[in-house]
């Protein structure tokens, strides 16, 4: 951090935002949720007598705050973290992000229905925000209401999900998310598989013509998309049609992206359903290594573990 302190000296509160900005951003996305507090900590503390120079400062504090709090709360401080972000919101009521902030905390720690309750206001927020523009706004709600129909599906609310996702579906039909996610909740739940199986392959298509559109894409690049391939593999084993979505899957793995805990997950319930009893549980055990922090995934790993036990 010597660059760092050296500009403190400077007093440089441009070069010092260039600083911290992009290390603090580094090491959350690398997990690294300790150091990315301390630092945040610091420089939330940084003051200027010259105020011209604080200003990048002062800009760049509201960002670090919220990647401070969400530090603080996948070390585990959730109450802190929550603390600080009600008594910030309190302070600023205006400004919904804050209780954007809150809603993404209550749903990683896994207290769901206080995130719905809390991305429900959110909606409301942004609705009555005479500050943005039409366009704006609806980028915003359309966002949100997305990852509601999340929060919705975590908390087994289907129909209330697929509403949300049918209404996507409808404005944005070129959106290849909107058709997959729809798609793949009816298909997990065991509803509508038909329909289900036409929005995944829609989302395919979508997603290949899209990629059509680049110019000098790169052969590595230009592969279906894992997730959705995962979905489309899921809908054809409720079908019971495994030798298909197996080879769905088999690729879908091949992409790093498709390194995911459910993916193979659902690639070891196919083995089984095969008679493939081995070659499950070896998939299932591979699952574990990419189980996320998240309360999802670590949901999953103890489902994916119990399926080991009981396969032994």
């Amino acid at each position: 951090n010597k660059f760092l302190v050296d500009d403190k000296k400077l007093g440089s509160g441009q070069k010092m935002a260039a600083g911290y900005g992009p290390l603090i951003q580094i090491l959350f996305d690398t997990k690294k949720y300790k150091e990315c507090e301390k630092l945040c900590s610091e420089f939330l503390d940084i003051t200027l007598e010259d105020e011209a120079a604080f200003i990048p400062i002062l800009r760049l504090k509201p960002v670090v705050f919220r990647r401070m709090v969400l530090c603080q709360s996948r070390l585990g401080e959730v109450d802190k973290a929550i603390e600080r972000v009600e008594k910030l919101y309190k302070d600023q009521p205006d400004n919904w992000l804050n209780l954007e902030l809150k809603a993404r905390i209550l749903r990683e720690v896994g207290r769901t229905a206080d995130a719905e309750k809390a991305y429900q206001d959110l909606i409301v927020k942004i609705d009555l925000d005479k500050r943005l523009g039409k366009e704006e706004k609806e980028e915003f709600l359309e966002e949100i209401k997305y990852t509601l129909s999340n929060v919705y599906v975590e908390l087994k609310k289907i129909d209330k999900a697929a509403d949300i996702l049918k209404a996507l579906v409808e404005k944005n039909p070129d959106n290849p998310t909107y058709h997959n996610d729809l798609g793949y909740i009816w298909a997990d739940n065991d509803l509508n598989l038909e329909e289900a199986e036409k929005l995944i392959r829609k989302a395919i298509e979508i997603e290949r013509g899209l990629r059509k559109k680049i110019k000098n894409l790169k052969p590595e690049f230009d592969k279906d998309n894992s997730a959705y391939l995962d979905s489309l593999a899921w809908v054809l084993f409720k079908k019971k049609n495994y030798a298909e979505a197996k080879k769905l899957l088999v690729e879908a793995i091949k992409d790093e992206e498709g390194q995911h805990i459910e993916i193979l997950d659902h690639l070891g319930d196919i083995h089984y359903a095969m008679g493939e009893k081995a070659e499950a549980t070896k998939v299932w055990k591979d699952a574990l290594n990419f189980a996320g922090t998240s309360k999802r995934e670590q949901d999953k790993k103890k489902e994916v573990e119990k399926k080991i036990e009981k396969n032994k």
